[in-house]
């Protein structure tokens, strides 16, 4: 009686047995899709970067190892100037007439500008509106029909007539999709970087 209900209970787990059997061959078939389907993954994901690597390098960009495809961003088109890493700069001497027609424009007639003829040895000293106007010069001429719509304005030290002056303006981060523009402005002396005329900070609507 007790070999009988042995073999019974061996019978009884048989097919417990052959289908955990079962259940094991399709995890292994399951786990072997897997693993070639992350291989597949890999192997585009390399044939990706080998892409984009070479069409950087034809573009002239430096290609990053954490580079993602779907954050690629392409080149700007050849007539729109590319404001992410904007930087313009210009050099330029105001001479004794450019003054003297500042003057006559503005009717600032302050002395300190003008050579009056009494003190022909005195250093005269170029007008700050004259050094702040360089600055919608260059955001105008870059970007046409952008309308300047403030300065602020820091005047660090004099600029003696006949001296060469160098303006840079650069971008400091934009608003309302890149319409609104801020940019850091600073004049210097072209000869001495570190001797600053004026700086400040420009707002500019780009069309």
């Amino acid at each position: 009686m007790g070999k009988h209900q042995t073999r019974e209970k061996k019978m009884r787990g048989r097919p417990h047995r052959e289908a955990r059997r079962l259940l094991a061959q399709r995890s292994m078939r399951c786990r072997g899709t897997m693993m070639e389907s992350l291989l597949d993954a890999t192997k585009n994901t390399t044939r990706l970067r080998v892409f984009f690597d070479d069409y950087y390098r034809r573009h002239g960009w430096r290609f990053q190892s954490n580079f993602s495809p779907r954050h690629h961003r392409p080149p700007p088109p050849k007539d729109r100037i590319d404001t992410n890493e904007l930087v313009l700069s210009k050099t330029r001497r105001f001479t004794r007439e450019d003054v003297n027609a500042f003057a006559k424009i503005t009717g600032d007639s302050n002395p300190i500008h003008l050579d009056d003829g009494a003190k022909k040895e005195e250093k005269k000293i170029v007008h700050g509106a004259l050094l702040l106007s360089m600055f919608p010069a260059l955001v105008g001429s870059t970007f046409p029909g952008a309308k300047y719509l403030s300065q602020t304005a820091k005047f660090r030290s004099e600029c003696e007539v006949d001296g060469r002056v160098t303006a840079t303006v650069r971008k400091i981060r934009e608003t309302r999709g890149g319409k609104i523009v801020e940019f850091e402005t600073i004049a210097r002396c072209a000869e001495d970087d570190e001797k600053i005329y004026v700086d400040g900070v420009a707002l500019a609507k780009i069309e």
